[in-house]
């Protein structure tokens, strides 16, 4: 009894020391510099996890072994029973492992002996830690999809990418890939089955394999493919790292199937970057997680790391996926994933375009469709189509976009059986003739802004000296352009005080970048029976409600008492007072010059400028190559065009008083208040006085806001981007995946 007890105290210490050496190791160990899901924090197979996992193996298995041993201490002459019993010891622990992760497992991604890794098989309603509610997969890890049955009538789309196609962040049913297939039953294709064969973190390099050695069996019909990892830095391509013998690739195979391997395997790995010189060099070269730098390389890291997949290579998978489809009786088509614009410091980082780039020239040489859904988001600026802080991962109304612009382009190419198909409506804005077409609206009632559209339509070698690709965009009412910029038709136009604040909240992806300038006065104007502001008190007076000549009246009555407020329309304010339906009215430019050459008995009793404003949008304002930012060109576009405008101020007079229907006299009039129309010096920057009024308008609009500064784009000015939300949120960690 005693040595049984000794023996079991020995067994207790041995598991003490190795459990004790494990903590401290998983403590200093160096992460993995590989980029993937595997060292998320909550993956098993993350070192920090593998080494204490293992070392928990470790002990079960030598525990098991010394019992088993001694259930058959008896039986000594039978010599392979030692044998017998370290496998049943390394069988029951390796069972029991797997048990063990199936039910505490945090992270749905496993490894993979070819493809790095892949998304967990038949997962059912799995809690995604990353966001995006539960996920579903089938027996070959297809997101989302059915189980792949033999039937002959079906149509199959296969999709292949990375984390933006998998559908980070959003639900199964809100990928685009389910959205797609809802969209084309919808219109009348039944018999369509869209597979997603997507995984995070992948590059084309996986996405071949995965194709060849993972996904043939489904014979799809069509596959669409798109990738943004290929640039990323490692310490060598993603090929290398994938054994080419095949006796390898099934040892591999055969080996990746159990968890002790796949743990130990971490786990001695771990241990030799720990104490590794190259390896920590690495670390901290190229931090894993919060501080991790993915995308661009600097001069130093290039000596050092090399893309994932090289040009050549990638160039080479592109090939390889036009030759498997046409060997297999299919159809390949590229889709060039959507960047977030509002992320210009990462797109900054970790997009590299001349892989975007190279897309055109492989399209050409090997024949492929592509489908650009950067470009026309792009086009049509719609701002929420990402989830916030991500480069690559579209939210549930990106993934709807993107479903809705497949489908079009698969149908109106033909690229699906059913040749009478109706291509659906895309959602969202009305796209601009290219990402870098400029539509800037102006009126042509307004004062100065009239004068500048007059030039730029007259000049269109303004707009390209200044590299400002323009389309311009004339209105007659202020309704008319509040409606095109509310539908997303508009990237810059002009305004002022409260009709700029309400546009703003219209357009929350804008901010004001500049002002052109006083354009007129706002006017309390009645008969000259009436000389005084406080014989008002007791009158009717009549105003169009909500607007900056209310707010100014706001101020100017403050003193008087049982005032009756008519709302009028701007249009019908004449009539209203030469009627005697109100006593005084109170509007602007260009009405209130209009009237004084009309009516000889009327005057003003208390009047203010007011001010042009300029108003941008950023997501064509920023661009990514490093050039001077759009909205920079397009003030000193606009400044040019002012003073050129100066110059020809008797012309452009005549024109806009034509066009009012007024006398030459009230044109000049307005446009000599304008420094730069007037022959003054020419300045369009927002001063204290242009901001100190629009605050005034923004707390008419709002009264509870202290500050005009969130609606001023200074930024965009720089080339930095911005987020409409009002209130400060900390940013989240950028994720391991893409």
């Amino acid at each position: 009894m005693k040595k049984i007890l000794s023996a079991i105290g020995l067994i207790g210490l041995f598991n003490a020391l190795v459990l004790c050496i494990a903590t401290f190791v998983r403590s200093s160990v160096v992460d993995s510099w590989r980029k993937g899901p595997l060292i998320d924090p909550i993956a098993p197979y993350a070192p920090e996890n593998a080494q204490w996992l293992f070392s928990i193996g470790l002990c079960s298995i030598i525990n098991l072994y010394l019992v088993f041993l001694f259930l058959v201490r008896h039986q000594t002459k039978r010599i392979w029973l030692p044998v017998i019993c370290f496998v049943m010891s390394l069988s029951t622990t390796e069972i029991g492992m797997q048990v063990y992760l199936g039910q505490v497992q945090q992270s749905y991604f496993r490894p993979h002996a070819a493809l790095s890794w892949i998304v967990r098989p038949n997962l059912n309603d799995f809690p995604n830690q990353t966001g995006g509610g539960t996920l579903n997969t089938n027996a070959d890890s297809m997101r989302a999809a059915r189980e792949w049955t033999t039937k002959s009538n079906r149509f199959r789309i296969l999709v292949l990418g990375d984390s933006s196609n998998f559908g980070h962040g959003v639900s199964d049913g809100e990928m685009w890939s389910t959205q797609l297939e809802l969209i084309l039953k919808e219109q009348g294709l039944a018999e369509v089955e869209v597979y997603n064969g997507s995984c995070p973190g992948w590059t084309t390099h996986q996405g071949i394999e995965a194709l060849k050695h993972r996904y043939s069996k489904y014979n799809p019909d069509l596959v669409l493919v798109g990738f943004n990892n290929d640039s990323g830095p490692d310490f060598m391509p993603d090929k290398a790292r994938t054994p080419t013998q095949q006796w390898r690739r099934s040892l591999n195979t055969l080996l990746f199937r159990s968890e002790l391997y796949l743990l130990g395997r971490e786990a001695i790995l771990s241990l030799f970057r720990r104490f590794s010189s190259r390896a920590q060099t690495a670390y901290q070269m190229r931090l894993a997680g919060e501080k991790s730098g993915y995308g661009a390389l600097s001069q130093g890291e290039k000596l050092t790391l090399v893309p994932r997949v090289s040009l050549t290579d990638f160039d080479a998978n592109l090939k390889e996926f036009k030759h498997w489809a046409d060997a297999h009786g299919s159809k390949f088509i590229w889709i060039n994933m959507p960047i977030n614009r509002r992320e210009p410091e990462l797109v900054e980082r970790y997009v590299d375009f001349n892989y975007r780039k190279h897309i055109e020239y492989a399209q050409a040489a090997h024949g492929f469709s592509v489908i650009d859904v950067d470009r026309y988001w792009l086009r049509t600026r719609e701002s929420n189509l990402h989830i916030p802080a991500h480069l690559f991962h579209p939210n549930p109304n990106g993934h709807r976009r993107m479903a809705e612009q497949i489908a079009k382009f698969l149908i109106d190419l033909n690229q699906l059986p059913n040749k009478t198909l109706v291509a659906p409506t895309i959602g969202g804005p009305f796209p601009a003739k290219t990402p870098q077409t400029l539509r800037l609206g102006y009126s042509t009632n307004s004062p100065v802004h009239a004068h500048i559209g007059m030039i730029l339509n007259a000049h269109p070698e303004l707009a390209k000296k200044h590299g400002i690709e323009l389309e311009l965009l004339p209105f007659e009412s202020g309704k008319s352009q509040g409606k095109a910029l509310a539908h997303h038709k508009l990237d810059a136009w002009f305004s002022c005080a409260v009709p700029a604040i309400r546009m703003l909240d219209s357009r929350p992806d804008s901010r004001i970048l500049s002002s052109m300038g006083p354009m007129g006065k706002i006017a309390v104007v009645t008969h000259k029976s009436i000389t005084t502001l406080s014989q008002l008190s007791g009158m009717r007076v009549g105003l169009n409600k909500g607007s900056t000549p209310e707010m100014d009246w706001e101020t100017w009555s403050k003193d008087l008492s049982q005032v009756t407020l008519v709302d009028v329309p701007t249009e019908s304010l004449e009539e209203a007072l030469e009627t005697g339906v109100v006593d005084a009215i109170v509007s602007w430019d260009p009405w209130v010059s209009r009237w004084f050459y009309t009516h000889t008995d009327w005057h003003v009793l208390e009047s203010r400028p007011f001010y042009s404003v300029l108003i941008g949008t950023h997501l064509w304002s920023i661009v990514e190559d490093g050039s001077i930012p759009r909205a920079t060109r397009l003030l000193s576009l606009l400044k040019e065009a002012l003073e050129l405008a100066g110059t020809q101020k008797e012309q452009l007079d005549q024109t806009f008083a034509d066009h009012l229907g007024v006398e030459l006299t009230v044109a000049q009039d307005l446009s000599n208040i304008n420094p730069c129309l007037s022959g003054k010096k020419c300045t369009i920057e927002l001063n204290a006085e242009h901001k100190s009024a629009l605050l005034r308008a923004l707390q008419f609009v709002h009264p509870t806001e202290k500050s005009i500064d969130r609606l001023i784009g200074e930024g965009l000015l720089k080339g930095q981007a911005f987020r409409p939300e009002t209130k400060p949120r900390q940013r989240p960690k950028p994720p391991h995946t893409q």
